[in-house]
């Protein structure tokens, strides 16, 4: 092991944050697993494909930009910005599975109009 190597693994803290990434990466693709799943319950197989695209589109789009927002900004900060918005929309979803018994058309609504 190179020393770089050597000092990264050794540094504080690291297992801590290798084991939140980790999870973090799971519950990720548990979300689109199991959206992409909803929907092949409920839906015909054309809503699929639509749903699949409408999760990966983003980050198509703005992955090059926010690479290079990463690249000049704080780490620390953004990390923490993700997961504030990531936890404001983990209640947002349950909110609307609550108001409705059919979700889909709740989310897709802006999609439509």
């Amino acid at each position: 092991m190179t020393g770089s190597y050597k000092q990264l693994v050794l540094s504080r803290g690291l297992g801590a944050l290798l084991a939140a990434s980790m999870l973090a990466r799971l519950a990720s693709q548990l979300w689109s697993f199991s959206l992409i799943v909803f929907v092949a319950l409920k839906y015909p197989p054309s809503w699929v494909g639509i749903i699949a695209f409408a999760d990966l589109a983003p980050a198509i789009i703005i992955g090059p930009f926010t690479g290079a927002i990463l690249d000049r900004s704080s780490r620390r900060s953004l990390i923490a910005c993700d997961a504030a918005i990531s936890a404001a929309g983990c209640p947002a979803v349950v909110l609307c599975r609550h108001l409705t018994s059919n979700p889909l058309p709740l989310v897709l609504r802006p999609i439509n109009s």
